[in-house]
């Protein structure tokens, strides 16, 4: 298994997505997700992500059910573990001057 990172983020509202390339073919995901992908990509270099709106079948859910047992195994053996809550907005830095 090459290294690879998880992303973990807020889904936001499934009925509200837009469209990615994925392996060259479009492919709809929400728009948190699609904003996410577009702050975290690398201009240099590959980043493998594993992000289960993409890697788990969500049309089939003896997949999901299968896949989600094994969530804990993925975000162990990850590189790295990121953590997408979404955009920044006006509540962003007293939220974090808060915490």
């Amino acid at each position: 298994t090459p290294e690879f990172e998880a992303l973990s983020y807020v889904w936001g509202d499934p009925q509200n997505t837009r469209p990615i390339k994925l392996n060259g073919q479009p492919f709809q995901v929400t728009e948190n997700l699609e904003a996410a992908l577009r702050r975290l990509r690398h201009d240099d270099r590959v980043r493998i992500m594993w992000i289960d709106a993409i890697c788990i079948n969500q049309r089939n859910p003896r997949e999901q059910e299968h896949q989600i047992g094994l969530m804990r195994n993925i975000f162990e053996g990850c590189s790295q573990c990121i953590v997408w809550l979404g955009e920044e907005d006006n509540e962003t830095e007293k939220a974090l001057e808060t915490l």
